[in-house]
């Protein structure tokens, strides 16, 4: 993220740096008024049905968005408007982890319907915002960058984030949240945080 994204007209660009039959590395800039405001960079692997499996030891299963209570009003805000939340593990209005469905309301560009690997980037955004530990009215904690790390590739509907941010004491902190959708475990996300005091 290098600058807030406008509610309007923004420059797509997008390019293949490195190209290979197993192993792709692609990239896109988001520009508005001439000024870059946000990268991506994504490896893009090969995949075989055929390929070994095997369980995710350690990851534990979570309930489904079916399971839920919906959050809608702890997230008072546009992007919280702009989604649907299920909330089954933690709360939305008390610090600490929480575990939360998310899927958008509407899609973000019009008549087009975002594949699973786009809403699952919009939902884990939410991560540090859903496992909060500081007071919003008091502090900030911005994520500078989403990283996002998928075993495999997610299905279309709810993206289930297991969420918990930790602060380190000198003004930064990291959320770090495992990736469900309806077949249970499917990748992680990490944000870098900078916290600071609201003036």
């Amino acid at each position: 993220f290098l600058g807030p994204v406008p509610v309007g007209a923004v420059d797509v660009a997008a390019a293949v740096e490195r190209d290979g039959r197993s192993v792709q590395l692609l990239s896109g800039e988001l520009s508005a008024a001439g000024r870059p405001v946000l990268r991506a960079r994504a490896w893009v692997l090969r995949t075989d049905d055929a390929g070994p499996t095997a369980g995710a030891t350690g990851v534990a299963a979570i309930p489904g968005p079916d399971a839920g209570v919906a959050d809608a009003a702890e997230f008072d805000f546009g992007y919280g408007h702009a989604m649907q939340w299920r909330t089954v593990g933690g709360r939305a209005d008390r610090p600490g982890p929480a575990t939360v469905w998310a899927r958008p309301r509407l899609p973000l560009v019009p008549d087009e319907q975002p594949a699973p690997e786009q809403v699952t980037a919009l939902a884990a955004d939410a991560g540090s915002g859903v496992s909060w530990e500081l007071p919003w009215d008091r502090w900030s904690f911005v994520n500078v960058d989403l990283d996002l790390s998928f075993a495999r590739r997610p299905i279309d509907g709810w993206v289930g984030m297991a969420a918990r941010t930790t602060m380190a004491g000198d003004g930064t902190g990291q959320c770090r949240t495992v990736l469900h959708d309806g077949d249970g475990w499917f990748g992680q996300s990490v944000q870098s945080l900078l916290v600071a005091p609201r003036e």
